[in-house]
């Protein structure tokens, strides 16, 4: 019987502490009936007030809209049909114009490009030549030296 009194009083610990469903219930209850007090029929004359602005748009605005719509929509149709085609025509001016000076910038880097190669193969060119004359000149150099060794040997006997 002791477990019994026990758990009955750890329920009751439990109830107090963590079920707070009677305490939300006359919370809920007094918020509402403030509530209900407080707005009355507002909300009843807020709809009403809302359905009168519907039918009057249903009514009225609705036809005129669609009335300035059927005069005003073709018209703003041609200005901006008007206005693609001037931006196209525009476009296609700039881009004709940025090819030409794509090409033209192109053109002189491949002068440049020119230019250089044209020197580096004189640069080239030039080296070559000096080491031919070199090469001459050394081979002379080796045959006179040779001529002169064998006049040489030639008065020696």
């Amino acid at each position: 019987m002791g477990t019994e009194a026990i758990l009955k009083d750890v329920f009751e610990v439990y109830c107090r502490l963590f079920d707070h469903r009677p305490a939300l219930k006359s919370e809920v209850s007094f918020f509402i009936r403030e509530f209900e007090d407080k707005r009355k029929n507002q909300e009843v004359m807020h709809l009403q007030r809302t359905l009168e602005y519907c039918r009057e748009i249903n009514e009225n605005l609705i036809s005129c809209c669609v009335e300035q719509l059927n005069c005003n929509l073709p018209i703003l149709n041609d200005s901006l049909n008007d206005a693609i085609k001037t931006s196209h025509r525009i476009a296609s001016h700039e881009s004709d114009t940025s090819m030409t000076e794509w090409l033209s910038a192109q053109g002189s880097e491949r002068a440049k490009d020119w230019d250089r190669y044209l020197s580096e193969m004189s640069d080239m060119a030039s080296l070559i030549d000096k080491e031919f004359d070199d090469e001459v000149r050394r081979v002379e150099n080796y045959y006179e030296e040779l001529y002169k060794c064998q006049s040489s040997v030639g008065q020696l006997q």
